[in-house]
């Protein structure tokens, strides 16, 4: 396990992705804070590809994207490593991950939260689930060890449901 140490703002701080510390650009406060999300792979190729097209239908681009040596690199990284094709279907995989994320209270019943599918995953961890293509809750809990406290059986529906929608996605 390899830790990596960051400078930021003249303070030294402890980047460890196993144990969920990212660093400050990644806290949930710091997220929220920015409106950011952090974006999968699938939303980043349909990201870049917009872009493309934009330039492409004659709105003024200063040059060719793809002459840009970053962003060539990062498009073609992202076409091999794309696991989902089409709109839609990356706006399911974002909801389906939210639905099971569920950073708020869905309902009391005495006293008791009731939600069937809460996870509470990190937005890190929404990233990694549509990112691999993980089919077990074991096998999702030894690639991303923040994972590991998670419910065996909500993991196994969520990895599911997010399987589905990639195998039916054009």
């Amino acid at each position: 396990m390899s830790r990596a140490r960051r400078h930021r703002n003249r303070r030294e701080e402890e980047v460890d992705a196993s144990l969920g510390k990212l660093g400050a650009d990644f806290e949930e406060e710091e997220l929220l804070k920015n409106g950011g999300e952090v974006l999968n792979i699938s939303e980043v190729h349909l990201l870049l590809r917009r872009e493309l097209e934009r330039g492409s239908i004659g709105e003024p681009m200063n040059r060719d994207l793809l002459t840009l040596p970053v962003f060539k690199k990062c498009f073609e990284y992202c076409e091999t490593f794309n696991r989902v094709k089409d709109e839609s279907t990356v706006e399911q995989i974002r909801n389906e991950l939210r639905e099971y994320a569920s950073f708020e209270r869905q309902g009391e019943e005495n006293g008791e939260i009731v939600d069937e599918k809460r996870l509470l995953l990190s937005r890190f961890e929404m990233a990694q689930l549509a990112n691999l293509s993980i089919e077990s809750a074991e096998e999702a809990k030894v690639l991303i060890p923040t994972l590991a406290p998670k419910d065996d059986d909500k993991l196994q529906a969520l990895l599911d449901e997010l399987s589905t929608k990639r195998k039916f996605s054009a």
